[in-house]
């Protein structure tokens, strides 16, 4: 495992060949063009092994499931798939509320590893 990268709100992990971004807050519109620039990024350089892991996303606002959706979209594009861990009930409720939920690949580290 390589050490983390910490760039204002989202930390940069390796971790069994996957990269794990993790927002450190709550995904809003204030935030969410920061996690895009490193998604983008990520594909620029051939990175399609991403994992969001959102164990300190408190909550989630409209442009980031928007964002999400993007990301998912455009990660299937490449054969892979976003894979989000660690969601607190909060944000799985929200999933669930706006009909999401099964659109994503949502693990537990708790029970699963990367």
């Amino acid at each position: 495992m390589e050490p983390s990268v910490s760039i204002k709100d989202i930390t940069i992990k390796n971790i069994n060949g996957k990269t794990v971004l993790g927002p450190v807050t709550s995904l809003t519109h204030k935030n969410c063009e920061q996690l895009e620039r490193f998604f983008k990024n990520l594909l620029t350089k051939g990175v399609v092994d991403i994992v969001i892991d959102m164990k300190s996303v408190p909550l989630l606002d409209s442009c980031a499931l928007e964002l999400l959706v993007e990301m998912k979209n455009q990660l299937k594009k490449k054969g892979s798939d976003l894979i989000i861990s660690d969601m607190n009930d909060v944000c799985t409720d929200i999933l669930v509320c706006v009909k999401l939920i099964n659109e994503f690949k949502i693990i537990s580290t708790k029970k699963s590893r990367l």
